[in-house]
């Protein structure tokens, strides 16, 4: 089993025994998209003190995705929101690749998801909260970009839009 499956099968179990636990005061569980959803998933933030929540995500979109992290909430003035600092690994890119041969174009498609480091400003709930969320992220780390140069080496075409390393995500949490 790789590496991928099992930190995806630990977010499952993760948010599955957090969704059912007796201590619902101090999480919530979240739909949105985004790099903390894991592309268009779910996400659960768990508050472990007055400034910090734990926060794990599992998705879909190209492929399936996955996020875990924390996020830092500078303000301790006891609110439910607030403007907060992310740090989540998970999946932040992916390529898809189309190969065409023949006359009548006979594509085949392959989807590679990428994953690393992302770092983000943000505003939103607080584990213990409902509400919405919004943050940017910065993707600092990547395996993408060598392989779009090395895709680039081999006469490949790409969308360039899809190739920064600015982020937006948003979702709901209850």
């Amino acid at each position: 089993m790789s590496y991928q499956r099992l930190i995806i099968v630990f977010i499952a179990t993760l948010l599955i025994h957090s969704s059912w636990a007796e201590d619902s005061n101090n999480g919530s569980l979240g739909i949105g998209l985004g790099i903390p959803y894991g592309g268009i998933g779910i996400n659960y933030n768990h508050t472990i003190s007055e400034q910090v929540d734990l926060t794990a995500g599992v998705g879909a979109a190209f492929g399936l995705g996955w996020a875990l992290g924390a996020r830092f909430y500078p303000q301790n003035d006891g609110s439910d929101s607030g403007p907060r600092l992310s740090a989540i690994y998970g999946t932040n890119a992916a390529i898809q690749e189309l190969k065409c041969e023949g006359f009548f174009r006979n594509c085949e498609e392959e989807i590679t998801n990428f994953h690393g480091l992302n770092l983000g400003l943000g505003w939103g709930s607080r584990g213990r909260a409902s509400g919405w969320d919004i943050d940017v992220l910065f993707i600092i780390t990547s395996g993408v970009y060598d392989e779009i140069d090395k895709l680039e080496d081999e006469g490949y075409d790409y969308s360039e839009e899809s190739t920064g390393r600015v982020r937006l995500s948003f979702g709901y949490h209850w």
